[in-house]
């Protein structure tokens, strides 16, 4: 036990110490380190207080030991980059005017806004279809129903308004009503995959983006308010699904017993999971390590049809058991899925790659201040910080995206053309300027 609190308190102390030079290299607190390390502390803390009589598995000090690690390796990856290349330290950056910044973020906003009407009836039709294959409304919580409906134009569609949503968010003023429906639409159709990650990265990554622009400021009030709206987020999905089946089920005190417990199984489950894995000395959780490189391996088989994609994911089966219920789960965090597939040595060259790109999207962010180039940041730290659940990187979604931004930027940058040609002249008479 003694020993165990001290490798907690470790824990902390790094988060607290590194946390601030973060701050000190980078002028803010949105950055990789602290998105994998605050939710992670928060989590494994929670777990060490409450995992036990929850009839939860013990956390297993060890596991934290990867964590303090690998939080190092992220660190001194941007801390690199912040002396040795970019030299971007409080008062160094470039700075642009404040109107073009805004100016950007309009035009920005506007495409956004555009694009995610044009997806919205591609989701709905998706809806249909996956409906179709799924029986009907009783099994829009189903199997089938999420097969059909992630796949497709409709699922492509699906993935892309997680960046569109990100910088809806983001850029949201109080009073854009129009705006406003535009958001809860998408993130209705978002949360309709049942892919909670998902969604998680929309709330997640649009008020990491207000953060980054300085529209809102973290405080002990608003991080309970969001943790709470998460764990509404997470049972939506459980209630579309339960009222299909019964729609009594909203009414009964049982169904949200039931989904608080769920929902701390799945805050827990990272951490215990691969604190068990450790434990038991288990190696296999499902595959070798290409699996950790699936996307790369999958584009390259699907394009030229050198052979069958790799199944993105731990096997059930082979999960670890840390309910009393005796139901296995698959998901290891973040530092502990690369442990499990790539070893000591695998692990750290990867983190070490991950935090050089990570934190090289914060500096492009923080010097060019391009909005599409936030989103995908925050979409990134989104991901990370949701590293205390699993390892999201060997999912296509961050690399899809990437090329989404591009696309995105360079059709803003077109945008910005005409709106200044359309500017510059009045009446058919250019204005100097």
């Amino acid at each position: 036990m003694v020993t165990d609190f001290l490798i907690l308190l470790l824990l902390g102390l790094e988060v607290a110490v590194l946390s601030r030079l973060d701050r000190r290299l980078f002028g803010t607190w949105v950055t990789p380190f602290n998105a994998l390390a605050y939710p992670y502390c928060g989590v494994i803390f929670l777990a060490y207080l409450f995992a036990k009589p929850l009839d939860f598995a013990p956390v297993f000090a060890p596991s934290v030991l990867v964590w303090i690690a690998g939080l190092f390796l992220i660190w001194i990856s941007g801390a690199f980059l912040a002396w040795a290349l970019l030299d971007i330290r409080i008062g160094q950056r470039k700075s642009y005017g404040v109107l073009e910044v805004i100016r950007d973020q309009a035009v920005a906003a506007r495409l956004a806004s555009t694009t995610a009407v044009l997806a919205i009836p591609i989701m709905a039709l998706g809806v249909i279809v996956a409906l179709k294959a799924a029986g009907g409304w009783s099994g829009i919580g189903s199997a089938d129903f999420k097969a059909a409906y992630s796949q497709g134009l409709w699922g492509h569609a699906v993935v892309w308004s997680t960046l569109i949503g990100i910088l809806l968010i983001g850029t949201y003023r109080r009073g854009n009503r129009p705006l406003l429906v535009i958001i809860m639409a998408v993130t209705f159709f978002i949360i309709l995959g049942q892919v909670k990650g998902r969604v998680l990265h929309v709330v997640i990554g649009g008020m990491l983006f207000r953060a980054i622009q300085g529209r809102i400021r973290l405080s002990a009030t608003k991080v309970g308010l969001f943790l709470a709206s998460t764990c509404v987020i997470f049972a939506l999905g459980y209630v579309f699904a339960s009222i299909a089946l019964d729609p009594e089920a909203m009414f009964k005190m049982d169904t949200y017993s039931f989904l608080s417990r769920h929902y701390l199984y799945y805050l827990f489950s990272g951490p215990l999971s691969f604190g068990e894995a450790l434990r038991n000395g288990v190696a296999d959780i499902g595959g070798d390590w290409h699996s950790i490189f699936g996307p790369f391996i999958d584009l390259y088989r699907v394009t030229l049809r050198a052979g069958q994609v790799i199944a993105i994911g731990s096997l059930h089966e082979k999960g670890m058991i840390i309910d009393s219920t005796g139901v296995a789960d698959n998901v290891y965090t973040f530092f502990g899925t690369l442990y499990l597939y790539l070893g000591a040595g695998g692990t750290a060259l990867y983190v070490i790659i991950v935090g050089l790109i990570s934190y090289g999207l914060l500096a492009l962010a923080q010097i060019r201040r391009e909005p599409w180039i936030t989103a995908l940041y925050c979409y990134v730290a989104a991901t990370l910080a949701l590293g205390f659940f699993d390892f999201y990187f060997w999912f296509l979604d961050f690399y899809e995206l990437s090329a989404v931004a591009a696309c995105l930027m360079y059709a803003t940058r077109l945008l910005k053309v005409r709106d200044n040609r359309s500017y510059s002249t009045c009446n058919g008479e250019p204005i100097r300027q």
